[in-house]
């Protein structure tokens, strides 16, 4: 039986006559089409074309990455390059606040609305979603049209993003504020708020020395027991004052706590009438406090500052008229910030 040289011709492999090719010019692919690698015998030419008119240097770094398995781009073509410049999301949001956020920060940061198509690929939300929020966002004047198409924050949102800078400014400010009083004094300085007929320790500053005074920050205390909530009842009215407190007889702290509206009048008076107002163990027993308003636009007092400490301090030197002064002088700094171009206290 003749061999398959013979049949074939040297060089050949066996199989179906017709479709032989020499063994040593047979062309070997990869995976990727227009990565062709020729294994042809002899020495490669300097102009030699290769496949997407890429050197050898090329085709030989593209075919040592695909070897290690590292994904890169075609080596006969460029990167594609994205249409939109904002970065794309390729997440979903889980819930409807989520979506409703990742929406408003498309907006804040100038994403164009008006192609849904392109709004959902940049937000991951559903553009029969985003079409609904939008006009739930217009409705509420927390987003409003462009006159030239799409949508920009809306007055609401940037009314809400205003108070709550004003807010951060005001504790911010306050804290400093604080820490420079409670250094010059030795005493704690306190920032409070009028929350309903309560007053609300927003923020505290105690000195590096043992002291009495127990009221932490967020404590929520009865505003007629303290004089920071007495300062800010002051300015209420009649009406006002008796709808927050509610019906007498008041909580007592101590033997000096006001508990009918006659009592509570004549502090309120002096709070009206001075610049600090002063209480003697009117919370805790032992502890004197000062305080001043800090008003707020038109007036209105939107916290107060005081400071507290033994009241044997306060009799033994002139620490009495010096904490009254730099609490006065805190109240005023402090109004400096949330009252911007309106005249000192």
């Amino acid at each position: 039986m003749p061999s398959d040289d013979a049949v074939h011709g040297a060089g050949c492999r066996p199989g179906r006559r017709g479709r032989r090719r020499p063994r040593a010019l047979h062309r070997h692919r990869s995976r990727h089409p227009r990565r062709t690698r020729d294994v042809r015998g002899g020495p490669a030419r300097a102009d030699r074309a290769y496949p997407g008119g890429l050197t050898k240097q090329q085709l030989a770094q593209g075919l040592r990455q695909w070897r290690l398995g590292v994904r890169v781009q075609p080596l006969d073509r460029p990167a594609r390059r994205r249409r939109c410049s904002l970065p794309r999301v390729t997440d979903t949001p889980a819930s409807a606040t989520a979506r409703v956020f990742r929406l408003l920060d498309y907006i804040a940061d100038g994403g164009a609305t008006a192609n849904f198509s392109e709004l959902a690929r940049e937000t991951g939300i559903n553009r029969v979603t985003a079409t609904r929020l939008l006009a739930e966002l217009e409705s509420l004047d927390i987003v409003t049209k462009r006159p030239g198409g799409g949508h920009r924050p809306g007055l609401r949102l940037l009314t809400l993003s205003a108070l709550t800078l004003g807010g951060e400014d005001l504790t911010s400010v306050g804290r400093r504020v604080l820490e420079s009083l409670s250094s010059e004094l030795g005493l704690s300085a306190y920032l409070v708020i009028l929350d309903g007929g309560h007053a609300r320790y927003l923020l505290r500053s105690i000195p590096d020395r043992p002291l009495v005074s127990n009221i932490s920050v967020g404590s929520r205390v009865p505003a007629h027991l303290t004089v920071p909530g007495r300062v800010l009842l002051a300015a209420l009215d009649d009406a006002a004052l008796r709808n927050v407190l509610g019906d007498e007889p008041f909580t007592a702290a101590t033997t000096a706590s006001p508990t009918t509206y006659a009592a509570l009048a004549p502090l309120l008076d002096a709070a009206r009438s001075e610049p600090v107002t002063w209480s003697q163990q009117g919370y805790e027993q032992g502890i004197d406090a000062c305080a001043a308003a800090v008003p707020g636009p038109g007036g209105v007092p939107v916290a107060a500052i005081s400071v507290a400490g033994p009241s044997t301090l306060f009799h033994e030197s002139d620490l009495r008229d010096r904490t009254g002064r730099a609490v006065h002088s805190a109240a005023a700094a402090l109004a400096a910030v949330v009252r911007p171009g309106e005249p000192p206290l």
